[in-house]
Parts: structure tokens; sequence; C-alpha cells
């Protein structure tokens, strides 16, 4: 009787778990449903906006409210929740995602998502480097820009396009996972994404990009910083 009672009180795993998943979902849902409104919004006041002081720089702020408009509709897609199980990594969809049994388009999706959220850094760090190219006099042509726009978002681009070379064996991943983790009973999930290994050369070309994106972005926003100030600097003494 006691031992029923107690069953009761105390939730299962799965029930825990189906709790956080509606907790976690609610939480996606809402900051990135806020996300695409405000980038829509920023875009549209970029796209409209006839001041002189925002025309020059449309392009490359259009490319940073753009990339983040990508990042808060993949985060929305995706809803992703991470299980760790030895050397194994599955990506567990609560967003739309889940109900296309995609396993593929889910690890590029994640990828990209993973990718863009660092990239996104060094979109305001092409701000800062065209603000200096301007004060030099020196400022490239709109062409130019969208060209170097395209060839840099090559970089997240390529970090999916690698896993997908890669190509997982899925059905060793669910084997993994289903039996090192038992109890949270992944296959209600359906045809869930991952690794079965991330100890490879795909998944370690991700994560030096993903570096190498964050680092080379801020040192390149602090030298641009820098020298902006130092030429307003000077123009001020001058003036």
């Amino acid at each position: 009787m006691i031992g029923t009672v107690m069953a009761n009180v105390n939730p299962s795993a799965v029930e825990q778990e189906d709790f956080l998943d509606h907790l976690f979902s609610t939480v996606y849902s809402t900051y990135s449903l806020l996300g695409i409104a405000l980038n829509i919004t920023l875009l549209y006041l970029i796209v409209t906006h006839k001041h002189d002081c925002i025309r020059e720089y449309r392009i490359l702020l259009g490319n940073s409210t753009c990339t983040l408009l990508l990042l808060s509709f993949l985060t929305f897609f995706l809803q992703l929740r991470f299980v760790v199980a030895g050397d194994s990594l599955g990506y567990v969809c609560l967003g739309p995602a889940r109900f296309l049994n995609m396993p593929l388009l889910v690890l590029f999706c994640t990828s990209l998502m993973l990718t863009i959220d660092i990239y996104s850094f060094m979109t305001i760090a092409m701000c800062m480097v065209y603000k200096y190219m301007t004060l030099v006099g020196n400022s490239p042509s709109e062409k130019r820009l969208l060209v170097g726009i395209a060839l840099f978002f090559l970089i997240p681009l390529s970090t999916g396009i690698a896993l997908l070379i890669y190509n997982p064996n899925y059905a060793e991943l669910h084997e993994i996972l289903e039996r090192l983790r038992p109890e949270l009973e992944l296959s209600r999930y359906g045809n869930y994404s991952g690794l079965p290994n991330v100890k490879n050369i795909y998944v370690m070309y991700l994560i030096v990009v993903i570096c190498c994106i964050g680092v080379s972005s801020y040192i390149v926003m602090i030298a641009a910083g820098l020298k902006v100030s130092s030429r307003v600097r000077l123009a001020l003494v001058g003036f």
C-alpha cells in the first residue's frame, strides 16, 4: 500500500522528462518567436528607412539582421534537447522538426544553428571594418559587399555539409542511447538525429570553425574599434 502511494507521489523519469520537454519547448517558442518578430521589424526599418546615416550601412545591417532572423527560425524549428551517453550525442527535437522524420536535415540544421550563433558576431565585426574603411576613404562597392557576405556565409554552411558527408549511422546511435539511457525511453521521439561517436574529424571541424569564428570576430572588433576611435579622435583634434 505504502509502495503504491509512493509510486503515485513520485513521478517516473519519463513523466519528469515530459514536463521538462513542455517547459523547454515553451521557453524556446517564446524567445524564438519574439526574436523572429523583432528581427523582421528591424529588417523592415532597414529597408524602408531613407536617412543617409543608415543607407550606407544598409547591406551590412541587413546581413546581421538576416543572420539573427535565420538563427531564430532554426531555434524555433529545432528546439533541441541534447542527450549524452558515452561518446554518443543525440539531438532530440521538441519543435516542428520532430514531425518531419528527417534526421539528416536535423543534423544539418543543428550544425548551421550552432555555427550561426557565433557567426552573428562576425557580421558585427564586418560592420565595424566597413566603418573604418569609410573613414579612411576606401569604401567598397555594394557588389563587393554582397560577394564578401556570400563568401563568408560559406563558412557556417560548410559545417553542415561536413556532417552530411559524415552521414552517421542512426541505427547505431539509437541502439547506443537506448542501451545506455533506457530510463528516457527515447524511442517515443521517433527517428531522432545525432552522432553515434563525437570523436571524429567532422565534429572536430565544426568545433574548430566555431572557435575560429568566435576568436577572430572579437579580435577584429577590438582592432577595428581602436582604429575607428583613433581616426575619430584625430579628426576632432584637427577640427
